[in-house]
């Protein structure tokens, strides 16, 4: 959503996709992905790439085609895309025709990624975004069931035992909780607001 925010506000074009969206079973899709990809930014120019869970698609059990095509298109240089039916090429890419797209990436694992993708002039400036801290976590909490009835006091004794939890996984957290109340036939139909019992929220811990 900060990458978002970020091409809408200087009115760029925003293109995101998944690492494992990128990854395919296939000879050639993963590659094939990868290159439309940059294809559609330079199309679209100027223009924003976010690639989410980058570690994902970037790790040394990853195949070495797919690094290669994404390197590649970080250099700004030709990619291309081979099938089993052969080569497919997908290039809007000139020397004489300078790029105007950003690439930018997240990962919860920068152990994970391979050192190539890390050297200047690649993803060469790395920023740590630390989990939110208790306060902050009280504060998604209360966003987050904003239509639930959940006393303030458990909120605040669920930001306390949620240490290292991102905001999804806090989300997350009421959404389960929120589906085992409906299933278990605990809401009336003609209920006006819903109220969270106590144990459905602490038996994640």
């Amino acid at each position: 959503r900060l990458v978002a925010r970020l091409a809408s506000q200087r009115g760029y074009s925003f293109i995101s996709a998944t690492a494992s969206h990128l990854l395919s079973p296939y000879v050639g899709e993963s590659e094939k992905k990868v290159a439309s990809l940059f294809h559609s930014a330079r199309l679209a120019q100027p223009s924003i790439i976010f690639i989410d869970e980058i570690g994902k698609g970037s790790s040394k059990g990853v195949r070495v085609n797919i690094i290669t095509e994404l390197l590649q298109a970080m250099d700004g240089g030709s990619v291309g895309a081979m099938s089993q039916q052969g080569s497919s090429t997908m290039n809007n890419y000139h020397k004489n025709i300078q790029d105007d797209f950003l690439v930018c990436s997240a990962t919860n694992h920068p152990e994970k990624l391979d050192s190539a993708l890390i050297r200047p002039g690649r993803f060469d400036h790395l920023i740590y975004v630390p989990p939110p801290n208790e306060e902050e976590r009280f504060e998604i909490l209360k966003l987050k069931s904003s239509l639930i009835k959940i006393s303030e006091k458990l909120l605040k004794e669920i930001a306390a035992r949620s240490e290292r939890w991102s905001g999804s996984e806090l989300e997350n957290l009421i959404n389960k909780a929120l589906m085992k109340l409906i299933f278990s036939n605990r809401i009336a139909a003609d209920a006006e607001e819903i109220h969270m019992p106590e144990e459905l929220l602490l038996e994640e811990f």
